[in-house]
């Protein structure tokens, strides 16, 4: 399949209106950039609203956003299989050679490396630039309001759904060692039920990639209705989840649907729940270094 989804924009593009033209010539120019994009992103930079982007989907015979975004992601992935197979060999062996001059040249080592060394090297490269990216996007006055939010709350729920539940409880066992107030659920349903018997003196945070699933809903909805605030972790500063918060920090790392679960993905949102809780610690002062050195200490007595 050359371009799947793109092959049929191409062959229906003049049946479609005005709008859904918009919407195709972004793909078009596109492509790449748009399989990462949520709904909202999407029909910002087409100029359309959501609804014209959930119509247009449907006209091409999916049921939803992302089926449409997953299906955008193959062809990506398939044209570049392609390009990838039209190079000859020799082309292919000159540009390694080219790669591997230049790494002498920029005082890497010559590439007698294993293929897992090549890779861990492109890891490493690309964890620094999501940190990076993250640093320079951050809003530190979100990151301080955030941390005193917390802060003023009886208790406090991390939760998440899918690999987004694993840092949430990665933040809870973070943020346990300064205060016993921090919890966390990991079954949705169970979520659900706690976040709906929240009050204004509770607060979540959530952490969510993407901010636009149904379970994000079901659990932020009900909790907001009862005056909980909300601290959102998530990549898109535009998504229903993010309508939802009282305070969104935004971390860097893309992820196609091909790409779910993402380590470095996960990296940014460490680090931004690591930045969160160094704050919160800074405005908790001694309290919180006496919690940590408690934790620390009764911790002592596992050790080997």
């Amino acid at each position: 399949m050359a371009s799947g989804i793109m092959q049929t924009i191409e062959r229906e593009y003049a049946g479609f209106t005005p709008s859904y033209k918009k919407v195709a010539d972004y793909l078009r120019a596109h492509q790449d950039e748009a399989q990462y994009l949520s709904i909202s992103e999407l029909s910002d930079a087409c100029d359309v609203g959501k609804a014209t982007i959930s119509r247009f989907c449907a006209a091409l015979g999916f049921d939803g956003y992302s089926r449409f975004k997953l299906a955008l992601a193959h062809s990506v992935a398939d044209r570049d299989e392609e390009m990838v197979l039209e190079v000859p060999q020799a082309a292919r062996s000159e540009a390694r050679i080219r790669a591997s001059q230049a790494k002498v040249s920029a005082g890497v080592e010559p590439t007698t490396l294993l293929p897992a060394a090549e890779r861990a090297r492109d890891l490493l490269a690309a964890n620094v630039a999501v940190m990076s990216q993250t640093l320079q996007t951050m809003d530190f006055a979100a990151v301080e309001r955030s941390a005193q939010m917390l802060l003023d709350a009886s208790s406090v729920f991390c939760l998440g759904h899918g690999g987004c539940q694993l840092i949430a409880a990665d933040a809870w066992s973070h943020f346990l060692t300064i205060s016993p107030k921090f919890h966390n659920v990991a079954d949705s349903h169970l979520q659900i039920m706690t976040t709906s018997l929240l009050d204004e003196t509770s607060a979540i945070l959530f952490v969510s990639f993407l901010g636009a699933t149904r379970d994000a809903a079901d659990v932020l909805v009900p909790a907001r209705r009862r005056g909980a605030k909300v601290v959102l972790v998530t990549h898109y500063a535009s998504s229903p989840a993010a309508e939802l918060a009282d305070e969104v920090l935004v971390c860097g790392g893309r992820e196609t649907p091909l790409e779910g679960g993402s380590i470095i993905a996960k990296t940014s949102m460490l680090f931004a729940v690591d930045l969160l809780a160094g704050e919160y610690c800074r405005l908790a002062g001694d309290a919180a270094l006496r919690n940590r050195d408690a934790s620390a200490e009764a911790l002592a007595a596992r050790l080997l």
